[in-house]
């Protein structure tokens, strides 16, 4: 009854368009037993209590129709951040992981208001750590997986390639990329201290949308290129690698000025690594503005072009000092001036492979290049309270930037005859007229995907 949750491989595509639900029933043991789930001793709830309160409301939302409501509307996330693999079953799937989609999808619907939230996420950076999720499953434990590992792919990773365990080790890492995606945009838009060091995830990048998508574990090592060139021919827009390159090692090669060969990294790769960038150059600015770490002022940097030859960022202006924290602050612009040059280099060159014509990179994650005119702004036309300035303040101010940044890059990316992603179908009053962050206006419905 709930065989095809996806309508077909590709992120694209309707996430339930073919599930057919049938009879209502088994939502509505389902919704029964997601309210148990979050109020298991429900009968000894006192009358009148803030508790009981509480159970009443949420057994008001989790009927079955709004179940299979929220869960519609959940793809138009699922297209942003490609998190559900197509293996997921409602019936058989984790109560916590159906009721976090049940809550995104929920945003998009007229059902209910939009609320704002971002204190708690260090309890959220704090899970992912004690859940290990920072660096792989060891080798020797059960659900190891030998693409994941450092090194490059042999025979004998192809031949001892199991799906499943493969599977658990991705959506692993997923997870965590995403949840280093939401601690970089709390620093980007916030002025949020990182709650992650970059260089502390020991972790490949995200594999290829076609590997990750694939309904069988056939079409998945075909896209992985385990069954030769020929049946990888359909992973047109990924690296066609079969094992992802680490994310710390990608970030120190592009501090160092040394260019990765093309097509090395995926789209959403790039998304991340652009990311790491950003949180670098935090990192430089909020020691660059905080007075009391600097015994003298500095100029700010003011001459960075990107048309270098070899991975250089150009004359940079030196910061005034001669202490050894200056000459750190001087090295770290200049190595993340490096990795910002060599970043675009690589999205140039790699989207005209990946892309061109044949297909629009969907999906906020795959936009990663208004993300780098914004590290451009960051590092020429900042001022030094920019980066001292109060939450809603500065995310004002970097929602202006992005708003301005959406007309280059249309011009930019036609240039090069390479269509964008979906920063440009953000909502032009997000977060400036309203301070109430509706996540339905940043990440924008994709497809007009029906949700009765």
């Amino acid at each position: 009854m709930f065989s095809g949750l996806y309508s077909d491989c590709g992120f694209v595509d309707p996430v339930f368009a073919n599930w057919n639900f049938g009879s209502i029933d088994p939502l509505q043991k389902k919704a029964s037993a997601l309210l148990a789930f979050c109020y298991p001793e429900s009968s000894m709830l006192i009358p009148g209590s803030n508790t009981a309160h509480g159970y009443e409301a949420l057994k008001g939302l989790l009927t079955a129709d709004n179940l299979k409501h929220f869960l519609g509307l959940y793809n138009h996330f699922q297209n942003h951040w490609p998190m559900i693999h197509p293996s997921f079953d409602l019936l058989t799937a984790s109560p916590g992981l159906i009721l976090s989609m049940v809550c995104i999808g929920a945003v998009y619907s007229d059902r209910i208001g939009a609320k704002e939230g971002r204190e708690e996420f260090w309890v959220l950076a704090s899970i992912v750590r004690q859940q290990g999720l920072l660096e792989l499953l060891p080798t020797g434990h059960p659900n190891s997986s030998a693409l994941h590992q450092s090194g490059a792919a042999g025979l004998g990773d192809a031949s001892s390639w199991v799906w499943e365990l493969w599977l658990e080790q991705e959506m692993r890492i997923r997870v965590m990329y995403l949840v280093f995606l939401i601690d970089a945009s709390l620093t980007i838009f916030f002025n949020a201290q990182p709650q992650f060091d970059t260089y502390d995830i020991q972790l490949p990048l995200p594999a290829d949308d076609a590997a990750w998508e694939a309904k069988t574990g056939e079409d998945c090592a075909s896209a992985l290129g385990l069954r030769g060139d020929m049946a990888q021919m359909h992973n047109h827009a990924g690296s066609r690698r079969a094992k992802q390159l680490n994310i710390s090692e990608v970030l120190q090669s592009l501090n160092q000025g040394r260019d990765l060969p093309h097509r090395s990294t995926n789209v959403y790769s790039k998304f991340i690594l652009i990311h790491a960038i950003h949180m670098q150059i935090f990192k430089f600015q909020r020691q660059y503005s905080n007075p009391s770490s600097l015994s003298s002022r500095a100029n700010s940097p003011q001459s960075y072009t990107d048309g270098t030859s070899n991975g250089s960022s150009g004359p940079v202006t030196p910061i005034d000092g001669n202490s050894a924290q200056h000459s750190q602050l001087q090295g770290m612009l200049r190595s993340t001036m490096c990795a910002l040059v060599l970043w675009k280099r690589q999205w140039d060159s790699d989207m005209q492979l990946q892309y061109g014509t044949k297909q629009r990179p969907l999906g906020f994650c795959r936009d990663g290049i208004h993300y780098y005119f914004l590290a451009k702004i960051f590092l020429q036309s900042s001022r030094r309270e920019d980066w001292l300035a109060p939450p809603q303040v500065r995310f004002q101010q970097v929602f202006g930037q992005l708003k301005y940044i959406r007309t280059h890059v249309v011009t930019d990316s036609t240039s090069k005859n390479v269509d964008i992603g979906s920063v440009t179908t953000v909502d032009d009053g997000y977060g400036l007229a309203d301070l109430t962050l509706d996540m339905k206006k940043l990440f924008t419905p994709i497809l007009d995907t029906p949700s009765t």
